[in-house]
């Protein structure tokens, strides 16, 4: 869950602190109950859907050969606190509403409009000359396959490494991804760790997968699972 994901939960909880004040006085426990728990497991449905499909459609990515750059689905827990949320503020907005139609109202305006999608929105909407005049270059997903650099690393060199050490040149490489500053030096070193990534699945191809479907991180790396797996080097 991303820093600004986290705030925006704890400002809804804390708005829906004085709906939740009111239903524990004037609502039946069960009432509250079977609020909390319906809206809970229908964000929980919404929820499961979501992660499913960025899990599947990861690995389809790897599949084509993009590796895991682009996988940024948050894990199963973040995504089940998030469904609780969701729970909790139904309970608080519907009280509210019965309490305040008006603060009710104010306060769900308040949580869509500081959501991270309207800020990100916002953000866009004030700049739209320069996102017409300095349009994003070419990533190394959207270049054509005759257009892919070739790697810099020598293949029978990686396939030397222990499982630690092609584990630790993974995680090395993302934090110089991350600090490439021209076009040509990230698709390198995308090129790269996708040989990384394709001598992970060489040596053993359940334990990538199984790291993929845990919701793996492209910071992270699978040595765990390599470690655990039949492969082991």
């Amino acid at each position: 869950m991303s820093r600004s994901v986290r705030l925006w939960a704890w400002m809804c909880a804390v708005l829906c602190v004085p709906g939740w004040l009111f239903a524990l006085l004037q609502w039946p426990t069960a009432a509250i109950v079977v609020t909390f728990v319906l809206f809970t497991l229908i964000a929980g449905i919404a929820v499961v859907a979501r992660r499913t499909s960025e899990i599947q459609s990861q690995g389809r990515s790897h599949t084509r050969g993009r590796g895991a750059e682009g996988f940024a689905a948050d894990g199963w827990g973040s995504s089940t606190a998030l469904a609780v949320l969701a729970g909790a503020v139904s309970v608080g907005l519907a009280a509210t509403l019965e309490a305040s139609p008006a603060l009710a109202l104010v306060i769900a305006l308040t949580m869509v409009v500081c959501s991270p999608p309207a800020l990100q929105l916002w953000r866009e909407l004030r700049s739209p000359s320069r996102t017409r005049l300095e349009p994003p270059g070419p990533s190394a997903e959207t270049l054509a396959p005759a257009a892919q650099p070739e790697p810099v690393v020598d293949q029978s060199a990686v396939a030397a490494l222990t499982n630690a050490e092609l584990c630790a040149l993974w995680r090395s490489s993302y934090t110089a991804l991350q600090r490439a500053s021209t076009t040509a030096a990230r698709t390198r070193l995308v090129a790269n760790r996708q040989v990384y990534l394709d001598e992970m699945e060489r040596r053993n191809p359940t334990a990538l997968t199984a790291w993929l479907t845990s919701g793996a991180r492209a910071a992270s790396g699978p040595d765990r699972y390599l470690d655990d797996g039949p492969n082991r080097r």
